[in-house]
């Protein structure tokens, strides 16, 4: 009888067994914890970042034409061409990005500034020609208010889904790390059971083999 036969089988493909399922067990729960991060690291930390960018924008080119309602001037026309290509350019970024997360919000107005963009140009132009009254009328108008509400609503509704999605994904971390930590627990005690009854068999086999060999020398 050899070192090999002195173990017990059985009890070492179940031991190797339940090793395996720890190990893949504690791998799948790593990469589900992992995927979550992940998932609020990629999308919605960056998303919450331009909600933020989208709104300071927006009340800038708001303030910018008031502003040149009240002192036309080149100047700060040109700044407010130039925040306004900043929002739509972090728009682009904005719905790209939106696309990589589980949300619903397929509205196809969201996020589109276009009828502020043609009043506020409307309004610059008059300003433009000394029609201050004439562009303080659109400035101050329902339309223009209603639009400024809806623009910034849309934005405001993605900062609650994903707020809302990712508490979700808090909830499931701390779920699923309590279940890691229940089966880390149950499946080590499992182990350890199972690779000391191999050990003790192993310890039993091999007294045996030595009281037969001792047996039989003593008969010889």
């Amino acid at each position: 009888m050899n070192q090999r036969e002195l173990l017990p089988k059985n009890l070492i493909i179940f031991a190797v067994l339940i090793s395996m399922v720890y190990l893949v067990g504690v791998l799948f729960l790593t990469l589900k914890l992992s995927s979550h991060f992940k998932s609020i690291n990629d999308t919605h930390l960056p998303l919450l970042e331009m909600n933020a960018i989208n709104i300071r924008i927006g009340d800038s080119l708001t303030s910018r034409t008031k502003g040149l309602i009240q002192d036309y001037n080149s100047k700060d026309y040109e700044e407010y061409l130039i925040d306004k290509d900043s929002l739509k350019f972090n728009f682009i970024n904005y719905k790209q990005t939106l696309k990589n997360t589980r949300l619903n919000f397929s509205s196809k107005d969201a996020f589109n500034r276009d009828t502020l963009f043609d009043m506020e140009e409307k309004i610059i132009e008059l300003a433009k020609d000394s029609k201050k009254k004439e562009a303080l009328a659109i400035f101050n108008s329902k339309n223009y208010r209603e639009e400024q509400t809806r623009f910034t609503t849309s934005i405001q509704i993605i900062a609650e889904k994903l707020s809302g999605q990712r508490d979700f994904f808090f909830k499931e971390q701390v779920r699923i790390i309590q279940m890691g930590i229940i089966f880390s627990i149950i499946t080590f005690v499992i182990i350890a059971l199972a690779w000391s009854r191999v050990y003790l068999a192993y310890r039993r086999n091999s007294k045996e083999r030595s009281r037969a060999l001792n047996e039989l020398n003593l008969e010889s």
